[in-house]
């Protein structure tokens, strides 16, 4: 039990040393990939008007516990696109894949264009999936600097699907930050319907597409967000 959970106070350690969000709906992040599994996937959020987020990201499982990545996000405002953050994430996963409930602890460091820390973030996942069912639920705590003054905000993704088939789910997915606990900023959350379709692209590689439909139920942020990710295993 001790060595199974030694990455906890490292990841604290972290997320303390450090641009907050805007409010937006968030990513799910999945406890993948797995041992010797690279995963390439592109994420990204559209609406009429203010900004759009797009985010790529690449991991590899260097065992069945642990996997290490890289994620360039950028933002799409005033008719163009910016570089946002460039960031490093480590994953490590707390059960055996035959566990009931799978759980993982993520450490992400995201850094701008002057390589200063811009933002770091802690996240738990958890995931349990059946036949009919698939939950997945990411608890994040990050710690900003918005202009020049660090902000802690906790931040949360939820979905419920259940299978439609052998290949896609259907169900409902809600997101947002909560209040800052330190600094300023402002709640946001966000509710609505989501798809999710996978399919084997060859021996050995597999694609999953998100589609979601989140409007605001609360707090500032767009009124109707589109939610996307492409997502390749191989």
């Amino acid at each position: 039990m001790r060595g199974r959970f030694a990455p906890l106070p490292i990841a604290l350690l972290l997320f303390l040393c450090a641009g907050a969000a805007a409010q937006a709906p968030e990513q799910i992040d999945q406890l993948e990939p797995r041992a010797g599994e690279w995963q390439a996937e592109y994420f990204g959020t559209f609406g009429p008007g203010g900004e759009r987020e797009h985010a790529l990201e690449a991991m590899f499982g260097l065992s069945g516990n642990f996997a290490l990545g890289v994620e360039l996000e950028g933002e799409y405002s005033g008719g163009r696109l910016a570089f946002d953050t460039l960031g490093v994430k480590a994953l490590y996963r707390l059960t055996g894949e035959a566990s009931p409930v799978g759980l993982g602890l993520q450490v992400q460091l995201a850094f701008d264009e002057r390589t200063r820390l811009a933002q770091s973030e802690v996240r738990l996942i958890a995931e349990v999936e059946s036949e009919a069912w698939w939950a997945q639920g990411n608890f994040m705590l990050r710690r900003s600097r918005p202009d020049g003054e660090t902000a802690i905000t906790p931040a949360y993704a939820l979905s419920l699907q259940h299978a439609l088939g052998n290949h896609a789910w259907f169900g409902l997915e809600g997101s947002g930050q909560l209040s800052p606990l330190s600094g300023d900023g402002a709640s946001g959350h966000f509710i609505g319907p989501s798809l999710t379709v996978e399919w084997q692209a060859g021996p050995g590689a597999e694609i999953e597409l998100g589609l979601a439909l989140l409007r605001r139920v609360g707090g500032e942020g767009p009124g109707t967000t589109g939610r996307v990710f492409v997502q390749t295993t191989f």
